[in-house]
């Protein structure tokens, strides 16, 4: 996959923008604030469908506009899932407090899930030292962006277990104030453990597959004096190697166990949405 070209109107800081990108290696120059990184928003955006930097779209308007349109040329697609061509135009377009739009050769994408790592990028900037010391809500972003882009089915099970996630907080909210029964939450929770253990299983794969990968480059780097590790933190426990049966029966423990706390807190307190993984440097 290549980029030829990218359209950016009322994005962030630029107003109306065509860039051709030639083959090869590209080198964005330019004083500070001249929007290189916006530029580089831009095209995780379409390849995603999320900005880096926030999680609030209409951010990433113009100031004083009310909407932003964004036009990339992409070669070499290999999908099948949207469009199998050798070139093709993704269109993206985002109105104020409305829902962004995406078109893949003039026709609309019902659901942007099935765009979806069609386009894949690999994203680095200064703020993505925050992937170290930053919280770990931005390393369950950075991984769930990973992971979805190569494995549709993951992103399918991360939006299941979101839905009923938000469902089961509600639910929690409205027990707190006596306002439903408690046994309500039963069906949430077997929805939440059945695909919160598949999410658990793919974020643990993928982060061994990582680890392999980057301790290997780190001991070159370091010429073998030190060590890197990652280490995935589930907080249902250690489900990665049970059978899937077993693995559901602990997690539904793990919710029934929390069921006081979550009721005060109106909550979820456990499940994949509280998952870490540590980076470690020993030697």
């Amino acid at each position: 996959m290549r980029l030829n070209s990218l359209v950016l109107r009322n994005f962030r800081n630029y107003v109306d923008c065509e860039i051709e990108f030639p083959d090869r290696v590209n080198l964005v120059v330019g004083k500070n604030a001249q929007g290189k990184t916006n530029l580089l928003e831009a095209i995780h955006f379409v390849s995603t469908s999320k900005s880096h930097r926030t999680f609030l779209d209409d951010e990433l308007i113009k100031h004083d506009d009310s909407w932003f349109y964004l036009r990339a040329c992409i070669a070499d697609s290999s999908s099948v899932d949207v469009c199998d061509v050798d070139e093709m135009t993704v269109e993206v377009s985002k109105e104020l407090r409305g829902n962004k739009k995406f078109k893949v050769n003039g026709t609309a994408v019902p659901k942007i899930s099935t765009w979806i790592g069609s386009f894949q990028v690999v994203f680095f900037a200064p703020e993505s030292l925050s992937l170290v010391k930053g919280s770990p809500v931005g390393r369950r972003r950075f991984l769930d962006t990973l992971i979805s882009q190569i494995d549709k089915s993951y992103l399918r099970q991360l939006q299941s277990y979101q839905v009923a996630l938000k469902q089961r907080n509600q639910l929690l909210k409205q027990i707190r104030s006596n306002y439903v029964e408690k046994d309500l939450l039963e069906p949430w929770d077997g929805l939440l453990a059945e695909d919160g253990v598949s999410i658990t299983k793919t974020r643990s794969s993928v982060i061994q597959s990582l680890r392999i990968h980057a301790c290997g480059k780190h001991e070159n780097l370091s010429d073998n004096c030190e060590r890197l590790d990652i280490v995935y933190r589930p907080s249902v426990g250690e489900v990665v190697e049970l059978p899937r049966d077993d693995a559901v029966n602990q997690f539904l423990a793990k919710l029934e166990g929390a069921r006081s706390s979550d009721y005060m807190r109106g909550t979820t307190s456990v499940g994949p949405h509280r998952d870490d993984f540590d980076l470690m440097i020993q030697g």
